[in-house]
């Protein structure tokens, strides 16, 4: 996902990762609390991995590096033009704002006689990033996300000095606020699934760890994950890429809390966890919730992100 506002840090011991997308390890049972050790107790190596995209970054020549940056991480002209150009573009977003909507999201300055776009200033209320996700059959075209966020919390716990780097150490925290918030991931239970048939959507069961906050906003966007698997033949195997799209909120059930072990679903817990659920009315496409395989492997993952409040979605061809 091409990100104006990322900086590569490799996380340590605990479960973020900020070269991902959301920024946790793709080993972290997404019901445990992520501020604990990534490889012991609930966040142990026994939870099957779940769905991941890559960052990538929008940078000026203008703008010395603050952090690490790998060349794999930067985009490449025609993502660039794709986002900036053409139908479904960020100039066709339109903003909450006085002016020109795309200046919204966008800076556009002229260096050495060439034009450069870069990350708007965080005096606005609103930034953007965006997703790529292949077709499911494989090849192109992806499908393109670009996603407005209204007042986009900074990734925390933050290191001193380091204002864009997540805290790679374990540490405890006392109310799930202190956690990141801005990007969280949780499970949902495929069993509960209601529709999502015929292009209108459905219900589901939103689980996430108690250590997390459980706040999901009517209006708002969050992102369905998924890996596909052939359970036609031993062992089970991984079908293409995969898969992701954007839903729009359109209900929120109260919070419920309570614990899960590893008797539900079959859950490699380790002991019990303490988890909030939610149901969730989504407006969006068709989507499958699993395959059937006998772990979470194949399971639906939801990310959300706090303040998505627009996603304008096209279909593009890299090249």
């Amino acid at each position: 996902m091409p990100d104006p506002q990322f900086a590569t840090f490799t996380a340590g011991a605990n479960a973020y990762d900020f070269s991902r997308f959301p920024y946790y390890s793709e080993r972290y049972n997404v019901l445990g609390e992520p501020n604990a050790s990534a490889s012991t107790g609930v966040a142990a190596p026994g939870w099957p991995m779940s769905p991941r995209m890559y960052r990538v970054t929008l940078r000026s020549p203008d703008v010395p590096p603050i952090a690490p940056l790998g060349r794999e991480h930067l985009m490449n002209t025609m993502a660039l033009q794709q986002i900036f150009g053409g139908f479904g573009s960020i100039e066709r977003v339109s903003g909450n704002e006085d002016g020109d909507p795309s200046g919204v999201l966008i800076n556009r300055s002229q260096i050495n006689g060439a034009i450069i776009d870069t990350a708007a200033s965080s005096a606005s209320n609103y930034s953007w990033f965006a997703t790529l996700s292949p077709d499911p059959s494989g090849g192109n075209p992806f499908k393109q996300s670009i996603v407005v966020v209204r007042q986009r919390l900074a990734p925390v716990p933050q290191r001193s000095g380091d204002p864009l780097a997540l805290n790679s150490s374990v540490y405890t925290v006392e109310v799930a606020d202190e956690n990141a918030s801005s990007e969280r991931v949780t499970w949902i239970d495929p069993g509960s699934a209601i529709g999502f048939n015929g292009g209108a959507g459905g219900d589901v069961l939103v689980y996430g760890s108690n250590a997390v906050s459980d706040d999901i906003n009517t209006g708002e966007w969050v992102m369905l994950s998924r890996q596909r698997y052939d359970t036609s033949v031993a062992p089970n195997i991984p079908t293409g890429a995969a898969i992701h799209r954007w839903f729009r909120v359109l209900r929120v059930e109260e919070a419920e809390r309570g614990t899960v072990d590893a008797s539900y679903a079959g859950f490699p817990t380790g002991g019990s966890i303490s988890v909030w659920r939610r149901w969730v009315t989504l407006a969006g496409s068709d989507w499958a919730f699993d395959d059937g395989v006998a772990d979470q492997r194949d399971d639906t993952f939801c990310t959300i992100v706090t303040g998505a409040v627009s996603v304008i979605e096209s279909e593009v061809e890299l090249q």
